[in-house]
C-alpha cells in the first residue's frame, strides 16, 4: 500500500469513527424519559373518579336530622289522617248523644246532653292523644330503617368507587414501573453502544500511529530493505523496538480509554451531589492527563483545584468566601495551580455568591440548581485546563445529562453550552 492511499485510509477510518462516537454520544444525551399512552390512560381513568361522592349523603343529613329534632306530629301524616279520623267519628258521637238526650226530653236542649256530648267528643280526642307514642315509636323505627337503608346503599356506592380506585391506582403503578424498566433498558444499550463507539476510535488511533510508524520506516529505510534487514539480527532488535514503541503506544490509548469511560460513568448512574460528582470526575481527567504525557505539576495542580472548586458551594453556604480566597491564593502561590485555574475558581466563586444572594432575595430561586451550574462551570474548566480527547462532546454530553436528570434549568443549561462553544 502506498503512502498516500495509507494516509487517506487512515484519514477516512478516523473521520468515520469520529462520527460514530458524535453519533453514540449525541443518541445518549438526547434520551428522554416519557410515560407510555397506557400510563397516561390509567393515569386519566384514575383522576376522572375524582374523590367519592355520595349521591345519598344529603338524605343521610337530612334523616339524622330529623331523629335528633325527634317527633313531630304535625308534621306528621299519619297522625293527621287519625286526627280527621277521631275528630269526625268525635263529632258524630257527641251529636248522637246530643240527639239522644234531647228526644228524652222531648226534642228540648239540656245541660247534662251537653256534658255528655261533650264527654264523647273528649274521648275521641283522648283516644287520639294515647295514639300519638304509638306514632311516635313507629315513626322513630321508620327513621331507623330509611337510615340504615340509605348508609347501605351508600357503602355499596363506595366499595365499587374503592374497588375502581384501587385497580386503577394499581395498574398505573405497574405500567409507570414497566415505563422505568424500559426506559433504563434503553440507556444502557445506548450507553453500551457509545462505550463501544469509544473503544473502536481508541482502536483506529492506536492503528493510526502504528501505520505511521511504519510509513515512516517505509520512507527512511525502503520497504525492500525493511524485510531485509528484518531476516537480520539488527532488523529483529529493531522489530522488538519497534513492538516496544507499540506497545507503549497501545498502554497510552488504553489510559485514555479508561479516562473516557470514567468521564462517561459520572454522567450516568444514580443522582449524586454536585461536589462529589465534580471531583469524580476531575479525578477521572486528571488520570487520563497524566497518561497522556502530561507533568506531575500539571497533575497536582488540576487535583488541587478540582478539590477546591468542590468545595466552592459549601464555603458560600457557611459564608466563609474569604477563607476560599485565601486556600485559592495559598495555592496559586505555592505552584499546585495555574493562573488560568486560579481566575476560574475566583470567577465561579463570584457567580455562586451572586446566585446565592439572588437565591435569598427570590424565593422562585432554587439555590440548588445554583450549586450544580458552579459544579458543572468547574467541570468545563478542567476540560479546557487538561485538553482530553474529544473534550467537546463529551462536555456538552455532561451538560445535557445533568439537564436531562433535572439538576440544571434550561436557562442554565443554555448558558453552559454557550461557555463550551465559547471556550473548547
Amino acid at each position: 500500500m502506498s503512502t498516500s492511499s495509507t494516509s487517506i485510509l487512515q484519514s477516512k477510518q478516523i473521520k468515520n469513527a469520529q462520527k460514530q462516537v458524535n453519533k453514540a454520544a449525541k443518541n445518549y444525551g438526547n434520551s428522554q424519559f416519557s410515560v407510555s399512552n397506557e400510563t397516561t390512560n390509567y393515569k386519566n381513568r384514575l383522576n376522572a373518579l375524582g374523590e367519592y361522592q355520595s349521591q345519598y349523603g344529603d338524605k343521610i343529613k337530612s334523616t339524622l336530622s330529623n331523629i335528633e329534632n325527634g317527633y313531630d306530629m304535625n308534621s306528621d301524616k299519619l297522625y293527621q289522617q287519625y286526627k280527621e279520623q277521631y275528630t269526625r267519628e268525635g263529632l258524630n258521637a257527641s251529636r248522637d248523644i246530643s240527639g239522644q238526650v234531647a228526644s228524652l226530653n222531648g226534642g228540648a236542649d239540656s245541660s247534662m246532653g251537653r256534658r255528655q256530648a261533650a264527654q264523647a267528643y273528649y274521648n275521641y280526642m283522648q283516644a287520639l292523644n294515647d295514639k300519638v307514642p304509638e306514632l311516635a315509636n313507629q315513626w322513630n323505627q321508620n327513621q331507623y330503617n330509611y337510615l340504615s337503608a340509605l348508609k347501605s346503599l351508600d357503602e355499596s356506592d363506595y366499595a365499587k368507587y374503592a374497588d375502581n380506585r384501587d385497580y386503577y391506582k394499581d395498574m398505573f403503578q405497574w405500567s409507570y414501573n414497566n415505563d422505568v424498566n424500559m426506559y433504563q433498558l434503553e440507556q444502557e444499550k445506548l450507553y453500551n453502544l457509545l462505550t463501544q463507539a469509544n473503544t473502536n476510535f481508541a482502536n483506529t488511533m492506536t492503528l493510526k500511529q502504528f501505520q505511521a510508524q511504519m510509513d515512516q520506516d517505509a520512507k527512511q529505510f525502503g520497504m525492500e530493505y525493511a524485510l531485509k534487514k528484518a531476516e537480520s539480527d539488527a532488523g529483529v532488535a529493531n522489530t522488538k523496538a519497534s513492538t516496544a514503541n507499540i506497545k507503549a503506544n497501545t498502554a497510552n490509548t488504553k489510559a485514555e480509554t479508561a479516562a473516557i469511560y470514567a468521564s462517561l460513568n459520572n454522567t450516568g448512574g444514580s443522582t449524586r451531589s454536585s461536589s462529589s460528582r465534580s471531583t469524580s470526575s476531575g479525578s477521572s481527567l486528571s488520570s487520563k492527563s497524566t497518561s497522556s504525557g502530561s507533568s506531575s505539576k500539571n497533575s497536582t495542580a488540576s487535583a488541587r483545584y478540582l478539590t477546591l472548586a468542590s468545595k466552592i458551594t459549601s464555603f458560600v453556604d457557611s459564608g466563609k468566601t474569604d477563607d476560599f480566597k485565601s486556600k485559592v491564593e495559598k495555592a496559586y502561590k505555592n505552584g499546585k495551580i495555574t493562573n488560568a485555574e486560579r481566575s476560574s475558581l475566583l470567577s465561579s466563586l463570584n457567580t455562586a455568591i451572586a446566585l446565592k444572594n439572588k437565591s435569598s432575595g427570590n424565593k422562585a430561586t432554587d439555590y440548588n440548581f445554583a450549586k450544580e451550574y458552579v459544579s458543572a462551570k468547574a467541570y468545563i474548566d478542567n476540560f479546557i485546563n487538561n485538553n482530553p480527547l474529544g473534550k467537546k462532546q463529551y462536555a456538552v454530553s455532561e451538560i445535557e445529562n445533568r439537564y436531562l436528570q433535572g439538576k440544571l434549568t434550561k436557562k442554565e443549561y443554555n448558558s453552559l453550552i454557550k461557555y463550551i462553544d465559547n471556550n473548547l
